[in-house]
């Protein structure tokens, strides 16, 4: 081995996690951020949901999938969720940062719901779910900015550490711009983007110009993290069907709404990056979005100048969670490698993240990095790992150099094959139908 490949081989590689998750607690971390004219209504709120959060749970007990979703692989991920719950690091940051020290990721991309049973203010325990006429929208503004104000001080901790989405008003789009500006000035620098529900204006309308150009101006990225709600299913078709409506093409329906309206042909800055969707859809999506084109007219033309397919290759990003081999195989031989940024959705039961058990455990998060891309070409791994994370959400490289180079994994040891699966790994992980030891 050359000096140069040594050196390339201790390269301490920049992991950005694109899908991390908060669960700060109602009463002990978010009801200090309440005004005081609506403690009472707080309290209240807390009060009628504590005995109901653990059964609105996909995963608790009593929950309606109990029972019709039992794979080896769903019983192993509700395992490891209770055992997440362990780790402080869901709402403490020092707590946060030693776990993201322990797996050697750099930075992470926060979401609220983290899985231990901690609902999100004036909303509920999945509030990608639950469509904005369900709500009482007063207080659902109060507390995305209870929820805002106490994630600007947990990030502040190491803000060069952290994209911080913040939670905005997207049921009025002009109040949104205004939240979106507090939030940036308090350190808030990215937007939980939420896939178009009921009670919201669709992305290609013309009443959302003023809050494309906002965040343009701030630079904040826009993340759309799975889920929309669906129609009641029952039967033993639950969870597939979550499967595809909840992380399958409803869940990104915005984008083609926005290509199509010419927001990123106005906006060439603007980036969204899509979390935790079902697998395998790109190619297709930019056949099916060129094919809708089609020969268009001459008004669409001048609104949508190039192939819709274009500017996905320009704006739109994968946020690709706990992605196996085969994921990575995918990417690289369908020529979207460069879209990719890889997710561990901590502190999940189906992510990456294992809570320690004893002294001296390996990371579970380092041995997933080498079963996923130990064949992969090093460039393409830096890219997925990190690199494109950083120029998708704007980060401070040279900062997170300097983390790598004392926490990161090395170049030659995400290259190195992963002979002995640990505990807990599932034959058919992450509920996804791929098998451990396969391609």
């Amino acid at each position: 081995m050359t000096s140069s490949s040594r050196d390339k081989a201790d390269e301490a590689l920049i992991v950005v996690s694109g899908d991390a998750h908060t669960g700060p607690r109602l009463v002990e971390d978010l009801r200090p951020y309440c005004p005081s004219a609506h403690l009472e209504q707080f309290d209240d709120w807390v009060h009628a949901n504590e005995e109901t959060a653990a059964r609105e749970h996909m995963f608790s007990e009593d929950s309606p999938f109990e029972g019709e979703m039992g794979t080896e692989a769903s019983t192993l991920t509700t395992e490891r969720m209770v055992l997440n719950r362990r780790t402080e690091g869901h709402f403490d940051p020092n707590a946060r940062l030693r776990d993201m020290d322990y797996d050697g990721v750099s930075a992470e991309v926060l979401f609220h719901g983290s899985q231990n049973d901690q609902c999100f203010p004036f909303v509920g325990m999945r509030d990608y779910f639950i469509p904005y006429t369900d709500l009482d929208l007063d207080l659902a503004l109060v507390g995305s900015r209870i929820y805002n104000r106490w994630l600007a001080d947990f990030v502040s901790v190491a803000p060069e550490r952290f994209v911080a989405n913040a939670y905005l008003p997207m049921w009025d789009p002009a109040l949104a711009v205004r939240e979106l500006e507090l939030a940036a000035t308090a350190g808030l620098n990215g937007v939980n983007f939420p896939a178009p529900k009921a009670g919201m204006k669709e992305y290609d309308d013309p009443v959302w110009e003023p809050f494309w150009s906002a965040c343009e101006f701030h630079g904040v990225t826009l993340a759309s993290h799975a889920g929309v709600p669906y129609y009641p299913v029952s039967g033993p078709q639950r969870l597939a069907t979550m499967m595809f409506e909840v992380a399958g093409w409803p869940a990104r329906r915005g984008m083609p709404r926005m290509i199509f309206g010419g927001v990123f042909e106005r906006h060439p800055n603007l980036r969204l990056v899509l979390t935790e969707q079902t697998r395998g859809w790109w190619n297709h999506e930019m056949k099916t979005l060129d094919f809708a084109y089609g020969v268009p007219s001459e008004a669409l033309r001048k609104q949508v100048p190039k192939l819709p397919s274009e500017y996905m290759k320009t704006n739109v990003f994968i946020g690709a969670s706990y992605m196996p081999p085969a994921e990575v195989e995918e990417a690289l031989l369908e020529g979207y490698a460069d879209q990719i940024i890889w997710g561990s959705d901590y502190p999940h039961g189906e992510g990456t993240y294992k809570y320690p058990e004893r002294e001296n455990e390996p990371s579970m998060t380092r041995q997933h990095q080498r079963w996923a891309f130990a064949n992969c070409p090093p460039e393409v791994t830096r890219a997925m790992l990190g690199e494109t994370a950083i120029r998708v959400y704007n980060l401070d490289r040279a900062a997170l150099a300097e983390v790598a180079a004392r926490i990161g994994p090395r170049l030659a040891d995400v290259g190195t094959p992963l002979t002995e699966f640990p505990p807990g790994w599932h034959d058919d992980l992450h509920g996804f139908g791929v098998r451990v030891g396969t391609r």
